[in-house]
């Protein structure tokens, strides 16, 4: 909205054309060389974020007993003093499901509003809902308590 051109739109009042006053009144070159770039990266992006939330879910957790546990791999000792502590410490995480819906939506709305425009968005979008998919198998059947 920030590159948008609103001047020649007759349904919008005047108090509000005078935000949008960017550069691109509609589809051109330079829009797909400012914004549909953009766009695109955003969507590459959702690739790879799955698969880095998925390590970091795995990484911390053992972190953390590590440290727990004084770098040993005994796993009696333990610094904590009560069960709830050692069940939040030696658990799985919660599932928040309205992050995955969240992270789907984007793909697929992000996908079908520009598609039509950048015909590239319709493979990464396949491939990132490949690659949640798959990552949301993987951190249920091994993550999640």
């Amino acid at each position: 909205m920030v590159n948008a051109n609103l001047k020649d739109q007759k349904f919008i009042g005047h108090h509000i054309k005078k935000f949008f006053n960017g550069q691109h009144a509609d589809y051109s070159p330079d829009w797909y060389i400012d914004v549909g770039l953009v766009i695109l990266q955003t969507m590459v992006i959702q690739i790879f974020m799955p698969i880095v939330n998925s390590v970091k879910g795995f990484v911390v957790p053992i972190i953390k007993q590590k440290i727990d546990s004084h770098f040993t791999d005994d796993p009696y000792k333990t610094r904590c003093t009560s069960l709830a502590k050692y069940k939040a410490n030696y658990g799985g995480t919660e599932y928040l499901i309205h992050f995955k819906y969240s992270d789907i939506l984007v793909i697929v709305y992000v996908a079908c509003l520009y598609g039509i425009g950048i015909p590239l968005l319709f493979p990464v979008a396949a491939l990132a809902l490949g690659v949640t998919w798959v990552n949301e198998r993987i951190q249920t059947a091994y993550q999640v308590t």
